[in-house]
């Protein structure tokens, strides 16, 4: 499983919907409000865990209610939170207007994440400890920086996402391994409109540039490799998928029954996995109707994929894949509870006549001898 480290932001997105946007002066009625948690740095951690990776998420929350709810949102996905820290004042913020042509406006407030301009004590030590290091532009650049170059001394690969697009120093470009843009940031830093010519352009700064390009997909470009085009996929579902809840995943970092893990300081090797000394609950078996209902989900996608494929370009992710990945994959029968079943079906059952059934209920509770069986040896 892979080790992924995220510095960044964590946002509770308030989301107003309107037929039309205000102009400037102008108010409007809306049609729904909505507060969903979120934040580059918080969406990136929760995808990686959901992918399966093994996350630790770096950064910082308000002392009020959205923070409560940013950390619980984040550690019910499989986030380990032991380095999401606790700022006085508000949590950060990001005010969001949405018309029906699908536009939108967005002002971010960082409130927290302000906050986080450098790497705390035991910060670099985790970086260090992990594969992969995953950065945005939503936390002030200084803590950007020092946590690429962090991750460049300890050998771990860094992978920036440069939104919001903004002006980047040369120093953090040469402490990165991938860039992540879309169309428009790509645009921003290089100055070409073409997403080509300008993750071709970008090679001279990175090694290797994926330009992301919505319905149309991805482009991939890497030094001394001719560019990859990949084609995004299309979720057309012939079955709705089966409910699922996720729950939050056993962390590498920390061990819910022997606390947390010893943090790794620069210079001091890699610490093993914490494993806790208790013995874990033992995993009711999935039963056959849970396995059958994932099963026969997927048989139906693999017969339908053909044809999807060919009626047009796919975009997005399956319902379906969704679905087998909140549910897991199916797990076999218990070897404990099989053996039982086949044990009881191969021996035949012996049925107790009931008149015998109730004498030694009568004996049990007369003291070990019936009262049918005592008059029937009298004299």
């Amino acid at each position: 499983m892979t080790d992924i480290v995220v510095l960044g932001s964590t946002n509770m997105d308030l989301v107003t919907y309107v037929e039309k946007a205000p102009q400037r002066g102008e108010t409007v009625t809306g049609r729904e409000f909505r507060t969903i948690p979120g934040g580059k740095g918080a969406n990136q951690a929760i995808a990686a865990a959901r992918a399966g990776g093994n996350v630790l998420m770096i950064g910082a929350v308000g002392n009020d209610a959205y923070g409560t709810h940013l950390r619980s949102t984040l550690e019910h996905s499989g986030v380990d939170t032991d380095d999401l820290r606790t700022a006085d004042g508000p949590s950060g913020t990001a005010h969001i207007v949405v018309d029906d042509e699908g536009g939108n406006a967005i002002v971010v407030i960082p409130g927290a994440n302000g906050t986080l301009d450098h790497l705390g004590p035991g910060d670099e030590g985790v970086i260090a400890s992990a594969d992969t290091l995953l950065l945005q532009l939503e936390i002030p650049l200084a803590a950007v920086l020092a946590g690429a170059q962090a991750a460049r001394r300890h050998g771990v690969r860094t992978i920036l996402t440069p939104a919001p697009a903004q002006p980047l120093p040369d120093e953090l470009f040469a402490a990165v391994d991938l860039l992540v843009p879309n169309e428009h940031e790509a645009a921003t830093l290089t100055g070409r409109t073409d997403p080509r010519d300008a993750a071709v352009g970008l090679l001279d700064l990175v090694p290797a540039v994926v330009v992301t390009l919505g319905a149309l997909g991805s482009l991939y470009v890497s030094r001394g490799a001719d560019p990859v085009a990949v084609p995004a996929r299309r979720s057309t579902p012939s079955t709705p998928p089966a409910p699922a809840t996720p729950s939050p995943a056993p962390s590498r970092w920390r061990s819910a029954k022997s606390g947390p893990c010893p943090r790794p300081w620069p210079g001091r090797p890699r610490q093993p996995p914490c494993r806790s000394s208790a013995r874990a609950p033992r995993r009711r078996c999935r039963t056959a109707r849970d396995r059958g209902t994932v099963r026969v989900m997927t048989e139906a996608s693999q017969a339908t994929r053909a044809t999807e494929t060919a009626k047009a370009p796919l975009t997005g992710l399956r319902v379906l894949d969704l679905a087998t990945l909140f549910a897991g994959p199916s797990r076999p029968r218990c070897s404990a509870t099989s053996a039982r079943r086949s044990s009881r079906s191969s021996t035949p059952r012996s049925r107790t006549p009931p008149v015998a059934t109730a004498r030694r209920r009568t004996a049990s509770a007369c003291g070990g001898r019936s009262s049918a069986a005592t008059s029937a040896r009298s004299p």
